[in-house]
């Protein structure tokens, strides 16, 4: 495995028995399937009115994603709350070649089982040193919230991040544009 493995506990002292893993690019093998499981706790996260839908995510999604990023040349990077030995919560950030100086925060989404623990706001932490400890051109690290999101706004607030811009994303209905 690459990365670094920590093992301090959440800031709450309530979570139990977790321990934070990390790495770049592929994730290790043992926990591969219950990383792609932890993946799909995104799909109860608020999204409003949109009509975007969250990937099931599996195993082999799961790969395909990763080869997709480091074909384009992507680094990616995954920080997870593994309990025993599953993953019940991650954070991902992805750096696009064009912008070495600036971190995507991607999907923070813990399983409904363990929420209320802070587990997010633990990963979203975790994965902020790493990164100013192993980048250092980093320069900026952005993320987007659905604004019905209230629990990850408090989260992106209490980690100081600000708001730049609000965003409105519409859809259309394809068959309907084409008059089919």
């Amino acid at each position: 495995m690459s990365g670094w493995v920590c093992r301090s506990r959440p800031p709450t002292g309530r979570c139990g028995t977790f321990r934070l893993e990390r790495w770049v690019g592929a994730a290790p093998e043992e926990l591969l399937a219950s990383y792609a499981e932890a993946r799909s706790a995104i799909h109860d996260a608020p999204t409003g009115q949109t009509e975007f839908r969250q990937p099931d995510w599996t195993p082999a999604r799961v790969r395909e994603v990763e080869a997709e990023a480091r074909a384009d040349g992507v680094d990616q990077r995954v920080v997870v709350a593994v309990h025993g030995d599953t993953v019940v919560g991650l954070t991902e950030v992805i750096r696009l070649p064009r912008r070495p100086d600036e971190y995507y925060q991607g999907d923070t989404a813990v399983l409904s089982a363990h929420r209320g623990r802070r587990i997010g706001w633990w990963l979203k932490g975790e994965m902020a040193r790493w990164l100013v400890d192993d980048q250092p051109g980093l320069v900026r690290i952005t993320t987007a919230t659905n604004s019905d999101n209230d629990h990850m706004i408090r989260v992106n607030r209490e980690m100081g991040f600000q708001p730049m811009k609000t965003a409105l994303v519409v859809a259309h209905d394809i068959a309907a544009l084409a008059g089919e």
